[in-house]
């Protein structure tokens, strides 16, 4: 029989609803730790062990939020410039704080902050001012900012922030139910199987513990929680914030498989009734989920706003069990989860759960796939220190960051032999993809000489610090003249690609490479990696966009080009590019 968790709240509040809520039938009981107190706790813990309902302790867990602020919203528009603090204010329209107070440091210029759902996207602009508290971001979407809201940080890197576990205010929680003899917690934000212990030895193995996936790294690291586990839960809704929305159904049905081979009930959550929340009856589309989510396995569903804050609580649990009945009646769900096997595993073998572009409106990227080489984990000091070492020019320095974010997509490093010729003879790379000119990295032959075939190669700045390793596949020579009339259609050397390619060093390396650190730029505050672009893109509802490539200040004669392209493409929006680089001498 399908589990119910009821969350209390505002509406479910006093002792006679939860007897009302214990003779439907419900499972379980909680309220959102993110929005209630430690006296909240303690008040609804000795409520439902008067009534005789099993309550389970919510934890915040590792999610970043917005602080306090003077008023319940605050309006931002695009443009906008916000301090954000790492210490508590009382936030105002130009500066506000994030919590914990330990994130704030952890930013980086470029990185891209989503405050709650379709609202305000800030992007980060100066962090030299860290020292006096804050960081400086500015609004490139305008929206509304609420108090207490989750937050996503977009990460000019890949490395995720690092977060605990468990909150302080969390820790106390505990101390609650250990003291109330609470039996299961629900732990937020589980990122990891260590995760899980931590949270298990935290309530001194005495508590069963129900795991959150609503994070990419728990996607990442879903196995090893779902055998640490003795429940996971499905959160719908803080899931969303970090994978296409349209992604969720899929998603699910994967999570529900693969703890079917762990044999690890799951518990979904979230919009399950969510227009009950007003309305006393659900529209078609979520009876439908609801269904559905059962049929695909589901060992329980959790009711959180339509119980907590709605305007009929006790008609949603109604519904509910009404619907679980149904789907009791109707079909054998054993027999049906195993008719959907196969189903499931083609998604898997398509990696759909990593695959961020299966569900994009937007143009495949170039070759099909967004390349991305950043280093999640930088190496020790140790290793680095004893790689052999490729001292990169500024142009190599940029293509190798360039490969990296997935500029140069397919690329995933230096060009081997069979694609730099096949650039140069035909403008494509050797699998027929459209490529007009290579990308190499050139060394002296008593470099190359040194450095073995399948060895890792540290590649350096101008400060001899190893920005990126190669993971060198080939080393192999060209013909220079050959090269520059390819590229340039002339040997002429009064032309400087002409010099520029006579000048090169004699051998070519080849091979992938991974980035560990982004190199400092004037307008690093400017740019976007083509992640973060395409995210932004799908987060405007954008299927069709116009790109304008541009060294200049766009002029009346720009700005015709562009409108007069959006309406010859139907397109619905425009990405104005400029190029940002070495200037020529005059420019």
């Amino acid at each position: 029989m399908t589990k119910i968790i009821v969350t209390l709240g505002p509406a479910t509040s006093t002792e006679d609803d939860l007897r009302k809520i214990k003779d439907k039938g419900v499972d379980f009981v909680r309220i959102n730790m993110s929005h209630s107190s430690i006296d909240d706790l303690k008040r609804y813990i000795a409520m439902a062990k008067k009534v005789g309902i099993p309550f389970i302790i919510d934890t915040e867990g590792s999610q970043v939020r917005t602080g306090e602020l003077e008023t319940p919203t605050i309006d931002l528009e695009e443009g906008d410039e916000v301090k954000i603090f790492a210490s508590a204010i009382v936030g105002t329209k130009t500066q506000f704080n994030l919590k914990p107070v330990h994130v704030v440091p952890q930013l980086e210029i470029g990185d891209l902050i989503h405050v709650d759902f379709d609202s305000v996207t800030l992007r980060v602009t100066d962090i030299s001012t860290l020292s006096q508290g804050y960081i400086c971001t500015k609004a490139i979407t305008g929206g509304t900012l609420g108090k207490n809201k989750a937050t996503n940080v977009d990460r000019i890197s890949t490395r995720p922030i690092t977060l605990p576990p468990l909150s302080e205010k969390d820790m106390q929680s505990i101390k609650v139910g250990l003291d109330e003899g609470i039996g299961m917690i629900a732990a937020s934000f589980m990122r990891s199987g260590k995760s899980v212990d931590f949270v298990r030895s935290a309530t001194q193995n005495t508590m069963q513990v129900i795991s959150k996936v609503e994070c990419v790294e728990a996607l990442e690291n879903l196995n090893d929680i779902l055998a640490k586990s003795d429940y996971v839960l499905i959160d719908r809704g803080d899931l969303s914030r970090e994978i296409p929305l349209e992604k969720i159904p899929f998603t699910q049905k994967i999570i529900l498989h693969r703890a079917r081979k762990y044999s690890t009930p799951v518990f979904v959550a979230t919009n399950l009734l969510e227009t009950m929340i007003t309305n006393k009856k659900p529209t078609r589309a979520e009876i439908h989920d609801v269904l559905n989510t059962i049929v695909d396995g589901a060992h329980g569903l959790t009711l959180a706003a339509e119980t907590a804050i709605g305007k009929h609580p006790m008609e949603c649990i109604n519904m509910l069990n009404n619907l679980i009945d149904h789907a009791r009646l109707a079909v054998d769900v054993e027999e049906f989860s195993d008719k959907e096997d196969k189903f499931v595993q083609t998604l898997e073998d398509k990696n759909y759960l990593f695959d961020f572009e299966v569900s994009s409106a937007l143009i495949a990227p170039h070759g099909g796939k967004l390349v991305n080489r950043m280093a999640k984990e930088v190496p020790t000091p140790e290793y680095l220190e004893h790689l052999p070492k490729v001292q990169l020019d500024e142009n190599r320095q940029r293509d190798v960051e360039q490969i990296a974010i997935g500029t140069y997509s397919p690329l995933e490093g230096f060009m081997g032999s069979t694609d730099f010729h096949s650039s140069l003879d035909r403008m494509r790379l050797a699998n027929g993809l459209p490529w007009t000119l290579p990308i190499w990295l050139d060394v002296a032959e008593e470099v190359a000489h040194s450095l073995p075939v399948g060895s890792d190669v540290g590649l350096t700045n101008d400060e001899n610090e190893v920005v990126a390793i190669l993971h060198l596949e080939e080393k192999y020579t060209f013909e220079k003249e050959d090269m520059a009339q390819k590229m340039y259609a002339t040997l002429d050397m009064e032309h400087p690609g002409v010099r520029m390619v006579m000048n090169l060093h004699p051998i070519m390396l080849g091979g992938k490479i991974t980035l560990l650190k982004r190199r400092p730029a004037e307008f690093k505050e400017y740019e976007l990696t083509p992640r973060q672009s395409r995210k932004l893109f799908d987060g405007k509802g954008w299927a069709k966009v116009v790109a304008f490539h541009t060294r200049n200040v766009p002029h009346r004669g720009h700005e015709f080009l562009q409108l007069d392209a959006m309406r010859r493409a139907n397109c619905d929006g425009l990405f104005v590019h400029p190029v940002v680089g070495k200037k020529k001498p005059g420019d």
